[in-house]
């Protein structure tokens, strides 16, 4: 385990990638009820919690959010929720960060 910030978190390298669904739509409800076609980018466990990074369909600035992800246990599709705790969402994107760059995309300039 490693030490990030005042919390324990897991190592970036002990995520698991979750293949299914990746690249599939999703559809996301906002404040003012808009809505908002994402893909998902990828989904992954860490930190005993299912994250996925969501990349909107309509955008070319490479804004992605990050959310809880969970399969409905009904028809498999993928259950979206917000992560509340700041310093979770920002160790949980260095992760996805992580799992990037080990993929072979170079996200710098």
């Amino acid at each position: 385990m490693s030490l990030f910030g005042k919390k324990k978190f897991p190592a970036p390298e002990t995520a698991v990638e979750i293949l299914e669904h990746e690249n599939s739509s999703v559809y996301l409800t906002l404040e003012d009820d808009s809505i908002l076609e994402c893909i998902i980018v990828r989904w992954f466990m860490w930190n005993d919690h299912s994250y996925g990074v969501l990349l909107p369909t309509n955008t070319e600035d490479g804004t992605a959010f990050l959310f809880y992800m969970e399969k409905d246990e009904n028809d498999g599709m993928p259950l979206i929720s917000e992560i509340e705790d700041t310093e979770e969402y920002v160790k949980a994107g260095e992760v996805f960060d992580y799992l990037m760059e080990n993929a072979g995309y170079d996200f710098k300039e």
